[in-house]
């Protein structure tokens, strides 16, 4: 069998692999009928996988220090998790156009108006969720070093976040078929010692999770939104969910595929923030990076460890995965490998600076609040388009989308998908509250950041309403 670019593949499970060694042959292009396999159920694993990690678990407790009490934590956690039924309905474009979700979005935007949307929504967004989650793993395994009596200095910092960068880099370099088949083994190892680190935890804490007051009135509505902000901002970031669910035949139920995304997202996820949230609320902790990793027994906590580092790595990998389609999008003449080892450079760099100069957990607040600006609009967009088209898509009109072509629009730009999503970003902006920037519209409101809602909203109703005016786009 021969690539689009005359290299040599053979197969394997029905993907294309190069004959060095096992790589993913495709990149951006169109997945033919022949090469589609699998089912719907095997994106739990890959979505189970992703979520288990030491950031998810930071994250409940994040919720805790900015004074919600446990059960007001975990009121959040479950509405933020829920957006997660978005990133399932996202996936299901995939088998629809056979193309990743980089390729999809020139339906949304026009094919030049994409190549900007890529490098913003798409290469940005991804480089930094790289960087957000090596940081979470590099702490940890910080924290027992130290633990253990080994002074952990710049160099050494520095050898563990590059460790771990080419271990993820590796995966994401084989693609597909080491994701999908590997992950589903990972989850089932996750839930065993996820499972003990949960007993060990609920043991070692004695404080009362309702030893701190509700937050009421004004206070509370202001946590409460910012918090929701923060457990949405991942779900709706995985923009790119149809990415990994591309191989599976065109006519794989759409229910299907959204439960499976659900399901496997939802379940550590809602665990694993309750768990740190438990852990923090009943501690009355205002570090939940330090008083999860304390409480554990000193046996364990390098299976712990090792268990948060390959959370870590697995869920990269995908981030990685897609970067490098990215730029493939983008015009980038460079193999999928290729790309993803250069995206992988500009994630180490963003994390050393987080681990050297910025404190994880500002740093974290930060920049998902600043995420939920880009990627709610484009979440909202993606979903209106999927929903006039009745997730219809030319797969292969996409991925050669030319002047004659359905999806050129004027002049190669989808005035009216642009336009929505300036709207939905600006609108975000004006509202949005982080610890260095205050959107002008957020004064008004009293603190109250409504960005993820004006975002999530705002893009969908101008798109359905100027596509359904039958404007000229």
């Amino acid at each position: 069998m021969m690539t689009k670019d005359n290299h040599q593949v053979k197969m394997h499970d029905g993907v294309p692999l190069d004959v060095g060694g096992g790589i993913e042959a495709h990149g951006i292009d169109h997945i033919p009928a022949n090469e589609r396999y699998g089912r719907a159920r095997q994106l739990i694993g890959i979505w189970a996988t992703s979520q288990a990690n030491y950031v998810v678990l930071v994250m409940g407790g994040v919720l805790v220090s900015m004074g919600l009490n446990f059960w007001q934590a975990l009121a959040v956690i479950v509405i933020g998790n829920l957006f997660s039924i978005m990133t399932g309905i996202i996936s299901a474009s995939g088998p629809a156009s056979g193309t990743p979700s980089q390729i999809i979005q020139k339906a949304l935007f026009g094919p030049k108006g994409n190549l900007v949307n890529q490098v913003f929504t798409g290469w940005m967004v991804n480089v930094i969720f790289l960087a957000l989650n090596w940081t979470g793993a590099a702490y940890i395994i910080f924290a027992v070093l130290d633990r253990w009596g080994v002074k952990t200095d710049d160099l050494l910092k520095g050898t563990i976040i590059s460790v771990l960068a080419v271990i993820t880099l590796v995966i994401s370099v084989y693609g597909y078929n080491v994701i999908t088949n590997a992950y589903k083994y990972i989850s089932w190892a996750f839930l065993v010692i996820f499972g003990l680190a949960t007993i060990f935890l609920l043991t070692a804490v004695k404080g009362d999770v309702n030893a701190t007051a509700p937050l009421t009135g004004t206070d509370f509505w202001i946590a409460a939104f910012a918090g929701v902000s923060i457990m949405a901002c991942t779900p709706i970031s995985y923009t790119n969910g149809a990415d990994f669910a591309r191989y599976l035949p065109v006519k794989t139920p759409i229910r299907n595929i959204v439960g499976s995304v659900a399901v496997g997202y939802m379940v550590p996820s809602v665990l694993l923030s309750a768990l740190g949230a438990y852990v923090t609320a009943a501690l009355q902790s205002k570090d939940p990076q330090t008083a999860i990793e304390g409480l554990l027994p000193a046996w364990f906590s390098p299976v712990f460890t090792i268990a948060v580092v390959v959370g870590t790595v697995a869920n990269n990998a995908m981030t990685a995965y897609s970067s490098g389609l990215v730029l493939q999008t983008v015009g980038v003449r460079l193999r999928r490998s290729v790309t993803v080892i250069a995206d992988g450079i500009f994630g180490v760099i963003i994390t050393l600076l987080a681990v050297l100069v910025w404190d994880f957990i500002d740093a974290m607040n930060t920049l998902l609040q600043l995420i939920v600006v880009t990627v709610a609009p484009l979440m909202s967009l993606y979903l209106a388009d999927m929903w006039l088209r009745r997730n219809t898509y030319d797969g292969r009109a996409l991925e050669f989308a030319t002047p004659t072509s359905q999806y050129w629009y004027s002049n190669g730009y989808n005035i009216a998908g642009i336009v929505a999503f300036l709207a939905g970003f600006a609108g975000a902006l004006l509202t949005v509250f982080t610890s260095f920037y205050v959107g002008p519209v957020n004064n008004w409101l009293g603190g109250l950041d409504i960005s993820f809602e004006v975002g999530i909203i705002l893009p969908a109703v101008i798109y359905l309403l100027a596509k359904g005016k039958k404007l000229k786009v």
